[in-house]
């Protein structure tokens, strides 16, 4: 920032013990609050979210939403993969991982049969920075807000160990450039 103001980075990582192919975490859900008030009442319980890219936007199921008696303050059209429906929305405050806190966020409700409480999209995750990690295990890490690009083709190679993955000649280049790596990183 050029005004010499200071921004607070939050951040939180996830850690699996191996390998998975669905991202979840802990969250608190509760009734919005405003992004300078203290969250009055406390948030109520702990529940399962899936950290979902392919979501556009948050929702809850609806068991979470009737548990929580959340006042409803709208309806929208929500498109998934089963077709489009039409859902309810509601007001909610978030507390992620590592004490983040997401206040006031509109949601949708969803039905209950998708494995967890709440999906965290791409309105919530677009906060910040995102990535995940493979490396013999998952892990993902999000910070809030955005404080740099995340870049691993621009990365300096020293800020990475070198792996002892032996590449074939005639193995595509696995930078991803579609030609085979003897006419490219191979040289």
């Amino acid at each position: 920032m050029t005004d010499g103001s200071r921004v607070t980075v939050h951040a939180a990582t996830i850690e699996y013990p191996g390998l998975v192919r669905e991202l979840t975490s802990r969250v608190q859900v509760g009734v919005a609050f405003k992004a300078d008030e203290e969250p009055t009442p406390p948030f109520p319980g702990v529940y399962t979210a899936v950290w979902d890219t392919g979501a556009t936007e948050t929702c809850i199921t609806k068991t979470l939403a009737d548990t929580l008696a959340l006042e409803q303050v709208g309806m929208c059209m929500s498109h998934g993969v089963t077709g489009a429906a039409e859902c309810r929305t509601f007001l909610i405050s978030l507390l992620l991982p590592n004490g983040i806190a997401v206040p006031e966020i509109e949601v949708s409700d969803c039905e209950d049969n998708i494995g967890c409480d709440i999906l965290i999209g791409m309105d919530i995750i677009g906060m910040g920075d995102f990535a995940v990690s493979n490396h013999g295990h998952t892990a993902f890490t999000f910070r809030v807000p955005s404080v740099q690009t995340i870049n691993f083709v621009t990365q300096k190679p020293n800020q990475f160990e070198a792996h002892s993955v032996k590449i074939g000649r005639n193995a595509p280049c696995p930078c991803g450039s579609g030609k085979k790596y003897k006419h490219c990183h191979g040289r």
